[in-house]
C-alpha cells in the first residue's frame, strides 16, 4: 500500500493506495482500508458484557423496567418521572423493516442498546414496509405480523430500562383502497395535504385509536396507558407551511381535487378577512402576507385538533408534541407539551435529486471548522428552542462516511447537557434486520460504527449523569418570535423556516456560551425575565463574549466546554470536567492541556483524533483536585474507521465531496471493520505509581496491560498506538491511601 497526504483545503488528508496521483482533482484520488500495520479489524460485540464498556453495569445507572416510576410528564422547561425527579434520555432511532424483529433478534437488540446507556429508542417509519407474507396492508393500521413483532419488541425495550418515543404519522400511505382520490399523484408522503384533506385526518385519528388502545400482549398494557411511552410525536417532518414552499412537494400545482378545495378555502378565508375578493389583487404583496397567515391557521388548526384527541379524546398521559420545529410557525408547537428538532451534518446528497441508496455523495467537512460560523447545526437547534419548554433533538447525526463523524455525538452531548436540553437520538441504530452485521453502513446506521460506539458511554456520562452541568440562566438569548413578525418574515422570504433565520454571525455563535432559544411573546408565561439578562441583539452581548468570538476561541459559561477555531482549518473541541473529558479536532503538531492531564497525540492519517476519557463509577461527593478520581476510567481513541476494502473518492467538479457510491467508481466495502491505530500520549498529574492501564477486546475485556511511565514530577504516562490493536483501553487510578 502507498501511504501518502492529499490535503484540499484543509477538509481531506487520507490514507490513500496506489492509484493516487498529483492530479489536482479530488476525484482521481482514492481512500482505501485494508489491514495493515495502521489498520485493524475491531468493531465492539453485539452483546452486553457486564465489564467496563457497559453502561448499563456503572453506578447511577437506574436499568429497571421503563415506567417503573410512573408516566412521564414536564414541569417547567424538563422532563419528570413519576416521582417528580427531573430526567433525560439518550438514545436512538430504530426505523422502518429494524422495527420488526424476530424475539430472539428483539432481546439481542435490547441487550446491546442497553450496553452503551442507551434508554430511549424512536421508533420511526414504522408504517413504511410491510414484509411480504401475503397480508394486505390498508391505508391506516399496522398489519398482524408487524404488530406481533412490533409488540415483542417494544416489551424487550421496556424490560431493559429503555423507554419509547412513539411516532404517529410517517409516510402513511393513504392510498386508493381507502377512498383517497389521485393518491398516486399526490406528494411525497402526502406531506401537508395530509393536514387540511378531512379524510386523511380522519384516517390518521382512525389509525391512533387502533394502536394507541391496542393492548400489548407481552406488556398487559394498552400503548395510552403504559408508562414506558415517554413521548409522542403526531407527524414527522410535517406541515402544510413547509410543504406549500418546498419546491420538492410543487404544492401550488397540486393534482384536482386538492387544489380545487386549497383555492375554495382560500377564498372563504379572503372574504372571511376582507368581506369580498373582488377588485383584491391576489398576486401582491399583502396576499403573499395574507396567505402566509392562512397557512398559519390550517397549521394551528390541524396540529390543535390531533393533540386534543389524542391527549383527551384518547387519554394519553405521556408529553405530546406536534412536529419539528423549522417546519412551520413556532407558536403551534409552542401549545403542545415539549418541542422537538432535527438537525444533521454533511447530510447526504443525491445526483438524480431524490434518495438513492446506490448513488449519493457528501460534503467531506469537520463540524469543529464548521463553515461560516461556529457549530451551525448545533446552535441554529439551540437557538430555536422554545424557552419555557422541553427540548428534544429525536434526529441527529454526521454519515459515518464523513472521515470526522466521531465528533457528532459527543458534541451533541455536551452541547445538549449544557443547554439543558432534555432528549437526544442520534438517526439511527438500524433501518433494517441486518442487526449483527459486521460491516459499517456508509451513511447513518450507528450499530456497526465503531467509531461512533466507542464514545458512547461518554455521552450518556455528560448528558443523563450530568457529568456536564447545565448553564446559569441568569444570562440568556432569548430572540423574540411573535406570529405577527414571524408570518411577515415566511411571506417575505418564502420559506417555512424562514422566521428562525438569524443573519448576526455573533448572536448565531451565542449558545456555546450562554443558555439560548425562543421566546414566544404569545405566551409570556412560558418564560420570565425577571432576574436574568436578557440578549435580543448584538449590542446585549456582554463585551468578553463579543471579544471570545472575535478571537475564535469560545467557552461555555460553566468553563466545561471549549471551542478553539483559531488554526486555519484546524478547529478544536473539549469537554474538560471531573469525570469526563473529550478531545475531538485536528493534531497540527499541537499538545492540549486538561485539568490534570495533558494530551498529545501523534500523527495520524487525517491529522484528526476523538478521544474520550470517563470514570465508570464516581464517588458520591465531588473529588477535589485536579488529578484523576480512583476508578475505572474507560478510555477511547479513534482516528479513520472503515470497511475492509472500502473505496472512497472524490466527486469530479465538487471539490471537497466525497463517495463510495458505485457510479462515482466507488466502493462500500465488506467486513470487517477497520479502525485506524492512534499513537497519542495522555498525561495524567500526580499519579505516578497509581495508575495502571489495559488494552481492550472489542468485548471489553483485557487483553494485557500497556507499560505506564512515570515522569520527572510524578505523572504517569500512557501511549497509545497501533500495535494494541483496539480503540478501547481501561486506565484503573488506585485510591492515595489504599487503606
Amino acid at each position: 500500500m502507498h501511504i501518502g497526504h492529499f490535503i484540499n483545503k484543509g477538509i481531506i488528508t487520507a490514507v490513500f493506495l496506489a492509484t493516487a496521483t498529483s492530479h489536482t482533482s479530488v476525484a482521481q484520488n482514492v481512500v482505501g482500508f485494508v489491514p495493515s500495520d495502521l489498520f485493524f479489524p475491531f468493531q465492539p460485540t453485539h452483546t452486553s458484557p457486564g465489564n467496563i464498556t457497559d453502561v448499563s453495569a456503572w453506578s447511577g445507572n437506574d436499568r429497571r423496567p421503563a415506567g417503573s416510576d410512573g408516566f412521564i410528564s414536564v414541569e417547567g422547561d424538563h422532563f419528570v418521572d413519576g416521582k417528580g425527579r427531573e430526567i433525560r434520555f439518550i438514545g436512538t432511532n430504530i426505523g422502518m423493516t429494524g422495527c420488526f424483529p424476530e424475539h430472539e433478534d428483539a432481546e439481542q437488540l435490547a441487550l446491546e442498546l442497553k450496553r452503551y446507556g442507551i434508554n430511549i429508542v424512536r421508533l420511526h417509519y414504522v408504517s413504511h414496509r410491510s414484509p411480504k407474507e401475503g397480508y394486505p396492508v390498508k391505508d391506516s393500521f399496522i398489519e398482524p405480523l408487524q404488530l406481533e413483532r412490533f409488540d415483542y419488541l417494544f416489551a424487550k425495550l421496556k424490560e431493559q430500562g429503555i423507554y419509547t418515543y412513539f411516532q404517529l404519522n410517517i409516510a402513511r400511505k393513504f392510498g386508493r383502497m381507502n377512498g383517497v382520490e389521485n393518491a398516486h399523484l399526490l406528494p411525497y408522503y402526502k406531506n401537508g395535504i395530509d393536514n387540511v384533506d378531512p379524510l386523511m385526518i380522519s384516517l390518521q385519528k382512525r389509525f391512533h385509536k387502533e394502536i394507541l388502545t391496542h393492548v400489548n400482549p407481552y406488556t398487559g398494557l394498552s400503548y395510552k396507558d403504559d408508562p414506558a411511552v415517554a413521548m409522542m410525536e403526531l407527524a414527522n417532518e410535517n406541515s402544510i407551511v413547509n410543504a406549500w414552499y418546498a419546491p420538492k412537494y410543487n404544492f401550488p400545482n397540486i393534482v384536482e381535487p386538492y387544489r380545487t378545495r386549497m383555492r375554495e378555502r382560500w377564498e372563504a378565508w379572503l372574504r372571511n378577512r376582507y368581506g369580498s375578493i373582488e377588485g383584491l389583487d391576489l398576486e401582491s404583496t399583502s396576499r403573499k402576507r395574507d396567505y402566509a397567515e392562512f397557512l398559519y391557521g390550517l397549521e394551528s388548526s390541524y396540529f390543535s385538533d390531533l393533540y386534543f384527541n389524542v391527549k383527551h379524546r384518547l387519554g394519553v398521559r405521556c408529553p405530546v408534541t406536534g412536529t419539528q420545529l423549522g417546519y412551520g410557525f413556532n407558536q403551534p408547537q409552542a401549545a403542545t407539551d415539549f418541542c422537538d428538532m432535527h438537525g444533521y451534518w454533511c447530510h447526504p446528497a443525491f445526483p438524480g435529486g431524490k434518495w438513492n441508496n446506490a448513488h449519493w455523495n457528501l460534503r467531506n467537512g469537520a463540524l469543529v471548522n464548521s463553515f461560516g460560523h461556529p457549530a451551525s447545526v448545533l446552535t441554529a437547534m439551540a437557538h430555536s428552542r422554545i424557552l419555557g419548554k422541553p427540548f428534544t433533538v429525536s434526529e441527529y447525526d454526521h454519515p459515518n462516511l464523513n472521515f470526522y463523524c466521531a465528533e457528532g455525538n459527543l458534541m451533541l452531548s455536551a452541547m445538549g447537557a449544557f443547554q439543558n436540553w432534555s432528549a437526544l437520538m442520534q438517526f439511527a441504530w438500524i433501518l433494517d434486520r441486518d442487526y449483527d452485521r459486521d460491516y459499517i453502513r456508509p451513511m447513518f446506521d450507528m450499530c456497526s460504527a465503531t467509531q461512533k460506539l466507542a464514545h458512547f458511554p461518554a455521552c450518556w456520562a455528560m448528558f443523563v449523569r450530568g457529568d456536564v452541568k447545565k448553564g446559569s440562566d441568569g444570562l440568556v438569548f432569548a430572540f423574540p418570535s411573535s406570529a405577527a413578525a414571524d408570518i411577515q418574515a415566511v411571506a417575505r422570504n418564502g420559506a417555512a423556516n424562514a422566521h428562525n433565520r438569524l443573519d448576526s454571525e455573533l448572536l448565531k455563535s451565542l449558545p456555546l456560551s450562554v443558555l439560548s432559544g425562543r421566546q414566544i411573546e404569545e405566551q409570556p408565561g412560558l418564560f420570565s425575565e425577571k432576574g436574568r439578562k436578557i440578549i435580543r441583539e448584538e449590542s446585549d452581548v456582554p463585551e468578553p463574549l463579543s471579544r471570545a468570538y472575535s478571537e475564535k476561541l469560545l467557552k461555555s459559561g460553566t468553563g466545561e466546554i471549549l471551542w478553539d477555531w483559531r488554526e486555519p482549518d484546524g478547529g478544536v473541541f473539549m469537554v474538560d470536567t471531573e469525570r469526563t473529558k473529550v478531545f475531538s479536532g485536528f493534531v497540527r503538531g499541537r499538545s492540549f492541556l486538561f485539568r490534570g492531564m495533558k494530551l498529545t497525540p501523534g500523527k495520524t492519517r487525517s491529522d484528526w483524533l476523538t478521544l474520550s476519557l470517563t470514570l465508570s463509577n464516581p464517588r458520591e461527593t465531588s473529588f477535589r483536585g485536579n488529578i484523576l478520581q480512583p476508578g475505572s476510567w474507560l478510555l477511547a481513541v479513534t482516528g479513520l474507521v472503515g470497511n475492509t476494502d472500502e473505496k472512497i473518492v472524490g466527486v469530479e467538479g465538487s471539490p471537497g465531496k466525497i463517495s463510495c457510491s458505485a457510479p462515482d467508481g466507488g466502493r462500500v466495502g465488506t467486513g470487517p471493520v477497520l479502525c485506524e491505530g492512534v499513537e497519542a500520549e495522555l498525561v495524567f498529574a500526580g499519579l505516578g505509581g497509581r495508575l495502571r492501564c489495559y488494552a481492550l477486546d472489542p468485548g471489553g475485556q483485557r487483553k494485557f496491560e500497556l507499560p505506564v511511565g512515570i515522569g520527572d514530577s510524578g505523572e504517569a504516562v500512557v501511549r497509545t498506538g497501533p500495535q494494541y490493536r483496539t480503540v478501547w483501553y481501561e486506565i484503573a487510578v488506585s485510591p492515595l491511601n489504599p487503606d
